[in-house]
């Protein structure tokens, strides 16, 4: 394997460093990825691909189940970056946390390692070298640019309070994709008419607590008193697919990450880029049917800026719709969701129409 040397951006924090490193996803020519192939046919191509990118996803699990991860202590961005007139740079952008500035500098490096030799072989991983690399990688001329309110969006599951003939129980959608659903994200994306950027942050997670008691009363806590129940949502015959939710949610080995969906263009996301990237990662199934998606923007501007930082340093942004104990509800997704959103393309033969994916940038 070639010497790593990629270009680590070292910052403060209030509790230590964190260190960044960014590598640029190109994808083999279609007859590298057919050598590749174990089954006999195209179709066995796409799905020995998307295996290889579940287990990278699990292999981000951080081992335990019951255990919580420490806060921010490793992270992974997928970005996709349209710039007019070239087409479509993938990147993966990684972070990782420790005390120290030289062991976050090895931590980072030792995660580079990590993330370059178990990726997808599907794809070329080529780690940013420079600080100039890293910053077009990242994506900061573009954050820079974002002054709006709408120039950052957030795209949710379907979030709401569902009154059912037992209680009032409070319920998200999934992710859900299908084998070439992704197609139209990169699509969408080629397609916009400004530099625009998708950003999908992934972290390590379990089940919490108090999110695991929640749904377990929204299952067994006896109906409350009609008048005591909102008006929020009338009564409607919701409860198998409540009770289906519930019953995926409290699996106590299942392996959940934390999600986040953003865009970001300067000159505004509108919902003609996000609507068709909603659709495409909330797709109805013959298991379970969606309730579709939500687009949220930042409420001011100080949450705009407090939304673009955290975005660009691999956090999570702040959730509207729960308590802060119940936070990351909004964010949990399991293996199978994360897979949904977490897609590299895999163009066939001949390629999607109106996108191009950039090649190396560094030789």
């Amino acid at each position: 394997m070639e010497a790593l040397n990629p270009w680590v951006e070292l910052t403060p924090t209030p509790t230590g460093w964190s260190g960044s490193f960014a590598c640029q996803v190109s994808i083999l020519p279609l007859e590298m990825r057919q050598k590749l192939r174990w089954g006999f046919n195209a179709a066995a191509l796409l799905s020995e691909a998307l295996d290889r990118q579940k287990l990278f996803i699990e292999s981000q699990f951080h081992g335990d189940p019951l255990r919580e991860p420490a806060s921010g202590e490793r992270a992974l961005a997928l970005r996709c970056h349209q710039v007019p007139g070239e087409g479509l740079l993938l990147a993966l952008v990684g972070k990782v946390q420790a005390a120290t500035e030289s062991q976050t500098y090895q931590k980072a490096l030792e995660y580079c390692r990590e993330v370059t030799s178990t990726f997808p072989y599907d794809y070329k991983l080529s780690p940013a070298s420079t600080r100039e690399m890293f910053e077009r990688l990242t994506g900061q001329a573009l954050f820079l640019a974002c002054e709006s309110v709408q120039s950052i969006a957030r795209l949710l599951r379907f979030e709401s309070q569902i009154r059912t003939q037992k209680n009032l129980a409070y319920v998200t959608g999934f992710w859900q994709s299908t084998e070439r659903a992704d197609e139209q994200i990169w699509r969408a994306m080629a397609g916009y008419p400004h530099p625009a950027l998708l950003n999908i942050t992934l972290q390590p997670g379990i089940l919490e607590a108090d999110e695991r008691q929640l749904l377990w009363d929204m299952k067994s806590v006896a109906a409350a008193p009609v008048q005591e129940i909102s008006n929020l949502h009338p009564i409607q015959p919701f409860e198998k697919w409540v009770e289906a939710f519930i019953e995926r949610r409290l699996n106590p080995w299942k392996r959940y990450y934390l999600l986040q969906v953003h865009l970001l263009c300067p000159a505004g996301v509108t919902h003609a880029l996000a609507r068709p990237i909603g659709a495409a990662l909330t797709r109805e199934t013959a298991d379970l049917l969606s309730p579709g998606f939500l687009i949220v923007y930042p409420a001011n501007s100080t949450n705009r800026q407090e939304w673009k930082t955290r975005i660009r340093q691999l956090e999570l942004t702040s959730t509207p719709f729960h308590p802060a104990h119940l936070a990351s509800l909004s964010n949990l997704a399991d293996l199978n969701e994360t897979c949904a959103v977490f897609r590299l393309p895999y163009p066939h033969e001949p390629g999607l129409p109106g996108v191009t994916f950039l090649e190396p940038l560094e030789k």
